[in-house]
């Protein structure tokens, strides 16, 4: 199946090839030049698929592998096509901060998870485990279980369908716990708890704290970083208090600074925070 995007406002396909790589290289193929590649489970089905993305004439174009009907929408939330991008550049503008980092990152647009339940897996699996220790075991368990798509020619390994999580009883280097939390997770997303319909209703975020082991952070990350909007402020992420005070300086108010991000205080908040720790 061939892919094609048409992104509305400045573009790059470069930030979703650098977003976080170090993190995860079994999913994305980082490497510099070529095509961008992913492994994903669809947010829907769950059925694996891949894509092998290029930018030409500033167009989004490439081939996708495995259970492709329909995953264009999917990839589009993934990348930030999804919408247009053009009033976040004006609002940009008259930030000199925001057009400081804007201008190291050209065409920059965050990149969210492949799905809700890789945002709420992951959060879960990164429960006070180092985040690269995290990746290589969502790898390893991956490529057991055989989630794993062939993106022209590179095989990637998907985040860990949810199928999978609970065909298991444990998983060497996660504690009993932690795996009963991502089993409780798992079986919300089979049950069309995470879905995008389901997430976007009222009272979601009530629904997802009652999940075990789902807390504030967890729950917040799921519905912004899996989700993708572009106007919900992250408050429960720790690191972006901390980059409005660095970024702003220490007499700047958080709530007005934020506050003029509007309508784009998520992508904002995550092109500081980048920008700020990168």
């Amino acid at each position: 199946m061939q892919i094609n995007l048409d992104p509305r406002g400045p573009f790059s396909l470069e930030v979703a090839r650098t977003f976080a790589c170090g993190l995860f290289t079994a999913s994305r193929s980082c490497a510099a030049g070529g095509p961008v590649r992913f492994a994903f489970s669809r947010d829907d089905t769950f059925e694996l698929a891949g894509a092998s993305l290029e930018l030409r004439g500033g167009r989004v174009v490439g081939e996708a592998f495995g259970a492709t009907a329909g995953i264009e929408r999917q990839l589009a939330r993934v990348l930030g096509v999804d919408r247009d991008a053009a009033p976040f550049y004006a609002m940009v503008s008259k930030d000199p901060v925001l057009k400081r980092l804007l201008e190291r990152s050209p065409g920059f647009r965050p990149v969210v998870f492949f799905s809700p339940w890789a945002a709420a897996g992951w959060s879960v699996l990164t429960q006070r485990l180092r985040m690269s220790l995290a990746a290589k075991l969502a790898e390893r368990l991956a490529r057991e279980a055989g989630d794993v798509v062939d993106v022209g020619g590179v095989s990637l390994a998907a985040f860990p369908r949810p199928q999978t999580i609970l065909e298991r009883s444990g998983f060497a280097g996660v504690s009993a716990e932690k795996w009963l939390r991502l089993q409780a997770v798992a079986k919300a997303a089979l049950d069309g708890e995470l879905s995008m319909e389901a997430l976007v209703k009222p009272g979601a975020r009530e629904r997802l704290l009652k999940l075990r082991g789902v807390g504030p952070w967890t729950a917040d990350a799921v519905l912004i970083r899996g989700v993708g909007p572009s106007d919900v402020l992250p408050v429960t992420e720790p690191r972006l208090q901390r980059a409005v005070t660095e970024a702003y300086g220490e007499g700047a108010s958080f709530d007005e600074v934020t506050a003029a991000w509007a309508p784009f205080r998520t992508w904002a908040s995550i092109m500081l925070i980048r920008g700020t720790w990168s």
